[in-house]
């Protein structure tokens, strides 16, 4: 397999990765019983995030669905995942 090739499925592997670790973190953050337990997976995961290569708009999205998470637990006061 020449370079550019190889290149090339290594970009769609980490691509499939970022796009599976979202669809399980969205599945995940509704777990959350507070604000600081979110914030504390948040905080645990910034290393998975990092590693899977995660773009702006899927970190985006998890951010997202954190602060709307934080409204439904009703502690609304300085979200910030």
């Amino acid at each position: 397999m020449n370079t550019i090739a190889l290149a090339h499925t290594q970009a769609l592997k980490q691509q499939r990765q970022a796009a599976a670790y979202v669809a399980v973190a969205l599945k995940v953050i509704p777990l959350a019983k507070s604000a600081d337990d979110l914030r504390t997976w948040w905080n645990e995961e910034q290393q998975h995030r990092g590693e899977y290569g995660l773009t702006e708009a899927q970190a985006d999205i998890l951010i997202g669905a954190c602060r709307e998470h934080v409204r439904r637990l009703g502690e609304t006061r300085g979200v910030q995942p």
